[in-house]
């Protein structure tokens, strides 16, 4: 199962997130995975890049082009070929679409 938690910074996603993986206890096989840490760290590996006012380029990551999505879809994979829950939290996780489930939607109604 993969749960995607979005909001805004300060919304409390990856509390929930953490609490629900203790909820589940060690032997729950709940991955959480984090959105921030798909950001691009470097202009040239891509994203959306301003300058600020000083004229240093800055992420802009409120931008969804900002993020590494198909390495955040890979490790969704991965994590759903281990895990019985997958936890996916950040401004974008609604749009996580891993491919394990794609072939599956309305199977499981």
């Amino acid at each position: 199962m993969l749960l995607t938690l979005t909001g805004g910074a300060g919304a409390g996603k990856t509390t929930l997130a953490a609490a629900l993986a203790a909820a589940a206890g060690p032997g729950g096989r709940v991955r959480v995975l984090h959105g921030d840490d798909y950001y691009y760290a470097e202009p040239e590996l891509g994203g959306v890049w301003v300058p600020d006012e000083a004229g240093v380029p800055r992420l802009d990551v409120g931008d969804p082009r900002s993020m590494d999505a198909g390495r955040l879809t890979d490790d969704v994979d991965a994590a759903l070929g281990g895990a019985r829950v997958v936890v996916v939290d950040g401004l974008f996780a609604r749009t996580v679409a891993p491919r394990r489930l794609r072939g599956r939607q309305g199977r499981d109604s």
